[in-house]
């Protein structure tokens, strides 16, 4: 990609602010600070700026932002997906972007009389909607960490609302990472020691910064989700 031009390259300037004002560490100062303050105030910083603000445009100024246009292409495609890291239990896993509707803190669960399904967890607020929470620790069979002591609520822990189509459904999470890119062909297949229960869930397993991750598959999911109201 082409070099940026700086200012001095496309306008001849005087910058006497970065030489003798109060962006310069210069022993001698302008005499106009004593009365302006600031070179923010004086006239001839504004001037300069108008003149900036003004100018013609730089000959190979479209061709700039093609070539940086290109870049941005090509950086894309080198991970044209998006998915966002959380553990649960034991296990770090993504879900894909698409299907987050937000992130949110604990909140309080309530519990719904008569429920059969072992992962329904109850009815939490989320913005005056009532959503299911469904536990994805125990959807997948998930054990808990050995090192992590039980606790009412860890410091990370988060809630995540996902959706598909109309169907918002809220689950619970150890703690959220960040998230990632990547191509249909790194996913990787299930290691043996995840659970069966637990490898039907998953498309396939990302390797980043040393975590196996497992991408958690939106059909598989949802279907278990919208059984788990029955």
């Amino acid at each position: 990609m082409k070099k940026v031009k700086t200012q001095t390259d496309i306008l001849q300037i005087d910058d006497c602010w970065n030489q003798i004002g109060v962006w310069s560490k210069a022993a001698q100062r302008c005499s106009r600070l004593q009365q302006v303050i600031h070179c923010q105030n004086c006239s001839v910083y504004a001037n300069y700026g108008r003149l900036l603000l003004d100018r013609d445009l730089p000959a190979d100024y479209a061709e700039y932002w093609q070539d940086n246009y290109k870049q941005s292409k090509f950086e894309q495609e080198q991970g044209d997906q998006s998915a966002i890291v959380f553990r649960v239990g034991s296990e770090w896993l993504a879900m894909p972007l698409r299907l987050m509707d937000e992130i949110t803190r604990m909140r309080k669960v309530h519990s719904i009389p008569h429920k059969r399904h072992q992962a329904l967890r109850g009815l939490v607020n989320i913005n005056g909607v009532l959503l299911v929470c469904v536990c994805l620790q125990q959807l997948l069979k998930i054990e808990d960490r050995p090192d992590e002591k039980p606790k009412p609520q860890l410091p990370g822990a988060r809630m995540i609302v996902v959706r598909k189509d109309k169907n918002r459904y809220v689950v619970p999470v150890n703690e959220t990472r960040n998230t990632i890119r990547y191509q249909q062909h790194e996913l990787k297949d299930p290691p043996s020691t995840l659970s069966s229960s637990a490898r039907v869930f998953i498309d396939g397993v990302l390797v980043r910064d040393g975590l196996s991750i497992g991408l958690v598959g939106s059909d598989v999911l949802f279907a278990e989700l919208e059984r788990s109201l029955l």
